[in-house]
This record gives structure tokens, C-alpha cells and sequence, in this order.
């Protein structure tokens, strides 16, 4: 009886630890334009990448994978990463973005030990990929302190 026991609060507790809980929402805009909204789930409220987090976003209108890519490449210049190191994981995403349309949704799940999983509509693997720092490369797009979107960013954590 109390390894039973003992067996039920460890599964209990592994349940516990893999629940992620939303920390905040915002909307992308570009002029007057809605983009996409986001939402930004996480294992405890932090903005290290020492933790499991998961975006989601949610496209309010069509964009082409093209210009997905291309705006990729530009945030990561923004953020910070050297020409060599784009060069470097840009392969890793080349042709990996589909169009977009009002309504569709991307899921990007984070791992500190895993690395990274992209999805489109819960079905079309994207991306994936076991290099950690590729994947903080890209959730840095949007949660990184030198993001483009500041606004976005803090509301994602929670903050604004």
C-alpha cells in the first residue's frame, strides 16, 4: 500500500511539473493592420530559459512563408545574432514556414533539455530540432529583452 502510495504522489507530481500555465497574451499589429495574437505558457512566471514555455500564435490575416522567413532573418539581426551565426541555423528554417491564413496557428514548444518543436494547426510538424541554443535563437524572436516588439514581449511575460 505505500508504494502505491508513494508511486501516485510521484506521478502527481511529474503531472505537476509538466503543466505549463499561461503567463500572458498580446497582439501584434504593423500600422493598423492585426497580425497575429500570442500567447506565452510557461512552467513558473520567469523570463530565463532555464524552463519549459510554449507560443502560440494565432494569424489574424494571410501571410506568405516567404516573408515569414524573411522577417525571421531581420529579428534575429535585431536581437543580436552575428552573421555567422545566422548563416549557420538559417538552413534550419529555410523552406519551413507554409502560408499563413486568418485563422491558422503556430505552436513553438520549447525545451531546456529538448530543444525545439514547431507546429502549424496541431498536425504539420514544422520544425524541430535538439540544438538548445537554435531554440532559444528563435523563441528569442519574441522573448528575448532586445525583440522588436518590446510591448508584445512584455505582455507575452505578464509584465504590461
Amino acid at each position: 500500500m505505500k508504494i502505491l502510495i508513494l508511486c501516485l504522489m510521484m506521478t502527481a507530481q511529474v503531472v505537476h511539473a509538466n503543466k505549463l500555465q499561461l503567463l500572458g497574451e498580446g497582439r501584434l499589429t504593423f500600422l493598423f493592420f492585426k497580425v497575429y495574437d500570442a500567447k506565452l505558457f510557461a512552467e513558473k512566471k520567469s523570463t530565463e530559459f532555464d524552463q519549459k514555455l510554449r507560443l502560440e500564435i494565432s494569424y489574424l490575416r494571410s501571410l506568405k512563408g516567404d516573408d515569414i522567413y524573411d522577417r525571421t532573418l531581420t529579428e534575429w539581426k535585431g536581437i543580436g545574432l552575428s552573421e555567422e551565426r545566422i548563416n549557420a541555423i538559417k538552413p534550419l528554417i529555410k523552406d519551413k514556414f507554409p502560408n499563413v491564413d486568418d485563422g491558422d496557428q503556430i505552436i513553438a514548444e520549447y525545451d531546456p533539455v529538448d530543444g525545439l518543436k514547431v507546429v502549424l494547426n496541431k498536425k504539420k510538424v514544422l520544425i524541430t530540432s535538439s540544438d538548445v541554443t537554435f531554440a532559444k535563437d528563435f523563441m528569442g524572436i519574441w522573448l528575448s529583452p532586445e525583440t522588436s516588439e518590446k510591448k508584445l514581449r512584455a505582455k507575452l511575460f505578464g509584465v504590461e
